[in-house]
């Protein structure tokens, strides 16, 4: 705790007041998609699915099809069992 100076006379202080310079905006973000919360609806079928997605995410239900092989792993996981 500081305790400061007393002056037991007339005394003159002299102060030099200096402006801080602007803080950076905010660095831009990292180049890529951005993703917001919200639900995706199949119009056909009602399914939806909630979690993050890019602004232009569609869900698309189709029955009994998978992945063409190689294109995704649970898919190809699907395939060989």
């Amino acid at each position: 705790m500081s305790t400061g100076t007393v002056f037991t006379k007339d005394t003159t202080i002299y102060a030099k007041w200096t402006k801080k310079p602007k803080p950076d905006p905010d660095p831009a973000p990292a180049p890529g998609p951005t993703y917001e919360y919200r639900t995706l609806k199949d119009g056909a079928t009602g399914g939806t699915l909630t979690g993050w997605f890019t602004p232009n995410a569609a869900l698309v239900v189709v029955q009994n099809q998978l992945h063409e092989k190689g294109a995704c792993t649970a898919c190809d996981e699907i395939r060989a069992a």
